[in-house]
């Protein structure tokens, strides 16, 4: 392994150790995923009922949902090498999206509302479509 590999490795190991815990915390990645969706798909009731309030508060569950086991967490990054990077970019989109979509809910602003929906989805998805496979066989339960 490179130099350069494995200081990043490290720095990112460290960072993971470092991430709070909460008793409510899910136990594993599984749990992580069907949260999020969970709040995705109440999501499109509360837009379809233009509750503000609602899409505000679950949309800031989706920018900032919680983390998987640091176990979880190594053993995606093992799994994914090089492309965990891409991988976290993924989440980071569905960040950036979600937050969006709460300014935009704060603004009383549906049509950006619905357009930051589609943003996260689209985000959702195309994590999911390059990386579902790999990261299933790894059986985060």
């Amino acid at each position: 392994m490179q130099h350069g590999t494995t200081r990043f490795l490290f720095l990112l190991l460290l960072i993971l150790s470092t991430t709070p815990s909460f008793a409510d915390d899910p136990k594993n990645f599984k749990e992580v995923m069907q949260r999020i969706e969970v709040n995705m798909s109440k999501l499109v009731g509360h837009i379809m009922k233009e509750e503000y309030a609602d899409i505000i508060k679950i949309s800031e569950h989706v920018a900032n949902h919680e983390e998987p086991p640091l176990s979880h967490r190594l053993r995606i990054i093992a799994e994914l090498g090089t492309d965990f990077s891409n991988f976290k970019s993924h989440d980071d989109d569905v960040h950036i999206n979600s937050v969006a979509m709460q300014e935009a809910a704060e603004k009383k602003d549906m049509d950006a509302v619905i357009a930051s929906y589609g943003k996260t989805m689209q985000s959702c998805n195309n994590c999911h479509k390059k990386y579902r496979e790999r990261v299933q066989k790894l059986d985060l339960k």
